[in-house]
């Protein structure tokens, strides 16, 4: 079963690793309860090895998370997609600001997110009423996470997707900020997630890790292989 999933995974976006490296399991429970602290460890362990720049993993894994708070395993599916179907050693810093909003230059809103609604609400404080165009999207989905981070701000959005074009409009107001929109307080019970999935997003994860060796052992604290042949 575990084989079956591996191939499954989205292990294909790292091929440049050897997958040998990776923890292996021979038996995956059918259902899961994934807490707020596993979804952030893995999602930014995965950010992590797609070469993410390190001081966009916060940020990046935040507007995961938003969009998972609200869409459950819809958004894992989603960011599942969006790994394996970003190119091989694309830039994470493509984005530019437009006249009228942001060109993400064709990277999902998923893993764009965090860019896009920091450059929307800093439009909005200019004119709250002008509409933020997002435009060079790979995958509109995502626009969940917007939605949370634009409602603690004290910012309603309503949006117009162009699959096709890979566009989004979005109309900009003001509304009461809800602290509760907050990736704590959405996740405070973690999400149900299958085995399967779990394990598709687990494992690669672990791209982001040291590979264990004895020198990396010795790091984490005592080694076992020096106790043992101690005198």
């Amino acid at each position: 079963m575990a084989l079956e999933v591996q191939q499954r995974s989205v292990l294909s976006a790292f091929a440049n690793d050897d997958p040998e490296t990776l923890p292996h399991t021979d038996h995956i429970p059918a259902r899961i309860r994934m807490s707020r602290r596993e979804l952030s460890l893995i999602v930014e362990r995965l950010v992590m090895a797609l070469d993410c720049p390190q001081g966009m993993w916060p940020g990046v894994r935040d507007f995961v998370l938003e969009t998972i708070a609200v869409t459950g395993s819809a958004g894992l599916d989603e960011l599942e997609r969006a790994i394996t179907a970003r190119e091989p050693g694309r830039t994470w810093t493509g984005a530019r600001v437009t006249d009228a909003g942001i060109d993400v230059a064709g990277e999902s809103l998923l893993l764009a997110g965090d860019v896009i609604v920091n450059a929307l609400l800093a439009a909005a404080a200019d004119d709250p009423t002008a509409p933020f165009i997002v435009s060079g999207l790979e995958s509109i989905v995502g626009s969940a996470g917007l939605e949370v981070r634009a409602r603690y701000h004290g910012y309603a959005l309503t949006s117009e997707a162009d699959h096709d074009a890979g566009t989004l409009r979005i109309s900009i107001a003001p509304c009461e900020a809800d602290r509760g929109a907050d990736v704590v307080q959405l996740l405070r019970n973690g999400i149900d997630v299958s085995g399967e999935q779990w394990w598709r997003i687990y494992q690669p994860s672990n791209f982001a890790l040291s590979i264990e060796s004895e020198l990396s052992r010795t790091h984490t604290g005592v080694s076992e292989t020096l106790l043992h042949y101690s005198v």
